[in-house]
């Protein structure tokens, strides 16, 4: 017979199963409208301004953990509610503050099939596209690649903190363009600790991809992640839990000691206080 702990387990995981239950919305983004002005006969086009891109942008990837997908169907299409929408309005509130523009963001977050990754983005923030997991790396290239010189900054938590690294340690910068700020929280391998890894953990002893840091980058994949990190901060929690992350080598480590039960420490840490303003800080430093 499951102990009380197990039946927790369970219906933790069948909880995030339940509740974040979302309607895709489609993964074709808004076709621009070509913009001509006529003259004497003839449609001109504005001048390009490739040859003078904006530089010194800062570029914000908040990437969510499993099954924080909001029901799409309440939200108009928008992502709301979630750990990193959060993280946006301090974003936002912090940038203010300081007299600086508005973010240029992307912001994730996983649905129960966690093969897939829901996405808005500052300039369609009601207008959400999904790809497959492998392919959201050429996504966030894609984005970077409008800018000139710009500062890349990545925070991901949970299944959106492995993202986070693996976004990391692939894309390509251009010249003059950085990753300035990499921001981990309590990652989670999503090929070391399937949503079926933790569920048989209930039964048993923890998966071991669950219970610590992302091991499948190996030595030179974290060494190619900090080498073009200029910041990595990696906040976890290990409390006795079948899911929790570790310190990773390469990064700055910080073990959050938290209040909440132990079977919800995990999504205890995304919307502890500390953490929030912790990250908001490096990210506007």
């Amino acid at each position: 017979m499951w102990s009380l702990a197990h039946h927790a387990i369970r219906d933790l995981v069948v909880g995030i199963l339940v509740t974040a239950t979302a309607v895709g919305c489609g993964n074709l983004e808004p076709t621009a409208k070509k913009v001509g002005v006529r003259s004497g006969g003839k449609t001109s086009q504005p001048p390009s301004t490739s040859a003078q891109p904006k530089a010194g942008k800062d570029l914000y990837f908040l990437l969510d953990g499993y099954g924080t997908c909001p029901n799409f169907s309440d939200t108009e299409g928008a992502i709301a509610g979630t750990n990193m929408t959060r993280i946006l309005d301090d974003l936002v509130a912090a940038l203010k503050a300081k007299a600086k523009p508005e973010p240029t963001y992307l912001l994730a977050c996983f649905t129960p099939a966690a093969g897939s990754i829901y996405f808005t983005t500052n300039e369609f923030p009601k207008f959400t596209q999904y790809v497959a997991i492998n392919d959201f790396t050429a996504k966030v290239g894609q984005m970077v690649g409008k800018e000139a010189n710009a500062s890349v900054h990545i925070v991901g938590y949970s299944y959106g903190g492995w993202t986070a690294m693996k976004v990391a340690k692939e894309i390509e910068l251009a010249a003059g363009t950085s990753l300035k700020t990499l921001v981990t929280i309590d990652p989670i391998s999503v090929t070391k600790c399937t949503p079926n890894d933790l569920l048989g953990s209930a039964g048993g002893q923890p998966a071991p991809g669950c219970s610590e840091a992302p091991a499948d980058f190996g030595a030179d994949g974290l060494g190619a992640i900090k080498a073009k990190a200029t910041l990595w901060s990696n906040y976890y929690q290990d409390e006795p839990s079948p899911l929790h992350s570790g310190s990773i080598v390469g990064a700055e480590n910080a073990d959050i000691s938290l209040t909440a039960a132990a079977f919800t420490a995990h999504m205890a840490i995304a919307t502890d206080a500390g953490v929030r303003q912790k990250v908001v800080d490096s990210l506007t430093r």
